[in-house]
């Protein structure tokens, strides 16, 4: 499962993933010499694209880890004293953060699609709203995918627990 230092490692890879991207497309707009439309978009375009590959590469490793073919009542850890309780109080918020999260990532996208459909003619508003929505589409896809690894560290306990 994923733990607090893997969550650690995520948020650091991500960011340097997104800095990285975001340098990507300043340095691809600079060397084509465009318009500053141009620019903006291209590099929140390549930020988006960096939080993605590191999330592809994260769901790789999750997957890698998640493979063996031990049964669920075999990997439960018995020696270990729970607070179901408090492990459900968690789930129940994480689970609503993540919907939330989610709601406001889809209305982020649609925003960016009808703000990046008028492009050539961009004014101020397009320019500064852009970047805005990109980078908050970025931040609350970065903290779903958090409070989704959150989310799947109980959930193995929960349903043994629902099971009996």
């Amino acid at each position: 499962m994923f733990k607090a230092q893997d969550e650690d490692q995520l948020t650091r890879e991500s960011l340097r993933w997104i800095f990285g991207g975001f340098l990507m497309g300043f340095l691809i707009s600079v060397i084509f010499g465009s318009s500053l439309n141009f620019g903006i978009l291209i590099t929140c375009f390549f930020m988006i694209i960096g939080l993605f590959v590191i999330s592809g590469f994260q769901f790789y490793k999750l997957t890698k880890h998640r493979n063996s073919r031990v049964t669920k009542a075999k990997s439960f850890h018995w020696g270990v004293e729970l607070n179901l309780r408090k492990l459900q109080i968690n789930y129940n918020k994480s689970l609503a953060m993540l919907q939330f999260a989610g709601l406001l990532c889809a209305g982020l996208l649609v925003t960016m699609g009808l703000i990046a459909k008028d492009y050539p003619v961009w004014n101020l508003g397009h320019q500064i709203f852009f970047p805005l929505c990109a980078f908050l589409f970025v931040a609350f896809l970065h903290l779903s995918f958090r409070w989704w690894f959150i989310l799947r560290e109980g959930a193995d306990y929960l349903q043994i627990y629902k099971g009996k």
